[in-house]
């Protein structure tokens, strides 16, 4: 940790993590949403949940072209606020559906195309962030710092889908999924305003 604090551009990896993980992760509202408001049943929530699945695996298939690009740093910011916009559109996609306005199978395929494009934002996040970790941490604490992404990856949807499943008991599922990608959008830019050195890193030159 004494590390990371005077590693900006390491603790982006991290904090650019956070703002999808913590502040828009949907997970907990699918059930909900596949059986309240798209008026579906059970396999309904098996699809949803497939959704970033499926967007993280197309994605990964075209991943090789990620090889050539040289500020990574942008990419990462540009890929989370891709992940908030989804998870937005997926809010959005929810409020027609409980307001109406969406058949129940057309706001399922909606909800489940949103939630695809968030997956593959993920990935893309996932490799840039992952690439910066290991291409510039000094060898004798790249281990460690891999030690802290797991538990990173590991805890930060938990904590989003509580404060999201939180967030929609004192509202709605929709509410809650839209002002989660908002504020997703909104901190990683803060983030990124902070600290501009992260978008200017340079692959061909790593500095954590």
């Amino acid at each position: 940790f004494r590390y990371l604090a005077t590693r900006p551009n390491l603790r982006m990896t991290f904090f650019t993590d956070f703002c999808a993980m913590i502040l828009a992760n949907p997970l907990a509202l699918l059930p909900a949403v596949a059986i309240a408001a798209f008026g579906q049943g059970p396999e309904a929530v098996g699809i949803l949940t497939a959704g970033t699945a499926t967007g993280a695996l197309m994605a990964a298939l075209f991943s090789g072209r990620t090889t050539g690009v040289v500020h990574q740093g942008r990419y990462v910011v540009a890929a989370v606020a891709g992940w908030g916009l989804a998870i937005l559109a997926f809010g959005a996609v929810v409020a027609g559906a409980e307001g109406g306005m969406l058949g129940s199978d057309l706001a399922l395929w909606l909800g489940f195309g949103a939630l695809a494009f968030a997956g593959a934002f993920d990935t893309v996040s996932m490799v840039f962030r992952n690439t910066i970790l290991q291409s510039s941490a000094d060898d004798s604490m790249r281990g460690r710092l891999q030690g802290i992404f797991i538990v990173v990856v590991a805890g930060g949807p938990r904590l989003g889908q509580f404060l999201l499943g939180a967030l929609a008991a004192a509202t709605t599922e929709s509410i809650a999924a839209m002002a989660g990608g908002v504020a997703c959008v909104i901190a990683v830019l803060v983030l990124a305003r902070a600290q501009p050195g992260f978008l200017a890193y340079d692959s061909r030159s790593p500095t954590p």
